[in-house]
C-alpha cells in the first residue's frame, strides 16, 4: 500500500498514484503484474500493536475501496475511483493503454462509485537496466547513512 498526501505531492495526489502506477507497470521487467487500485479521498494513518512491535497503517473508506478497485478479473488493469477521464488519459496517453469510460462499480459492502478502468494491452516493458537501477539506489543509500557496511 502507498499513500500519498496532499501537502506532499507536488501534483494531486490522484496524478502522483497514477504517475507512480504507470512507471510501476511500464518498468515490470520480471512480470510481476501487481494488482493496483486507486481511490481518492480522506483517510487515517494509526499506529497499531503492541509497543514492541507496532506499526503504522491507513485505514478508513478511500483505503477501503483501493483495495477492493484491485478486484479486477483481468489482469493488468487498473480501477481508478474517479470519473475524470481527461486526468486518467493525461497519465496514460501511449499506444499501450487502453482506457476505458467511466462505469459504475459496486465494491462489496461500500457505495457504488464511478470508476475508470485503465487496461495494458501488452506485456511489453520499456528499457529498463534494473541493475544499473540498483546500483543507483545504494550509493544513495550510503551516501545517507543507512548503509554501514556492505558485508
Amino acid at each position: 500500500m502507498v499513500v500519498f498526501t496532499h501537502p506532499k505531492c507536488e501534483a494531486s495526489p490522484l496524478q502522483a498514484a497514477m504517475h507512480t502506477t504507470r512507471a510501476i507497470l511500464e518498468n515490470d521487467p520480471w512480470a510481476f503484474n501487481p494488482k493496483i487500485g486507486i481511490a481518492e479521498g480522506p483517510f487515517a494513518i494509526c499506529v497499531v500493536g503492541p509497543s514492541e512491535t507496532e506499526t503504522a497503517t491507513a485505514m478508513g473508506n478511500t483505503v477501503n475501496l483501493a483495495a477492493r478497485c484491485t478486484e479486477s478479473p483481468k489482469p493488468h488493469t487498473i480501477k481508478i475511483a474517479t470519473d475524470n477521464i481527461s486526468a486518467v488519459k493525461k497519465v496514460f496517453e501511449n499506444d499501450i493503454w487502453d482506457i476505458r469510460p467511466p462505469e459504475l462499480f459496486e465494491p462489496k459492502n461500500m457505495e457504488p462509485v464511478k470508476v475508470v478502468s485503465v487496461h495494458r494491452k501488452t506485456k511489453r516493458v520499456t528499457n529498463f537496466d534494473y541493475f544499473k537501477h540498483v546500483k543507483e539506489e545504494v550509493k544513495y543509500a550510503r551516501n545517507m547513512g543507512a548503509i554501514q557496511n556492505d558485508s
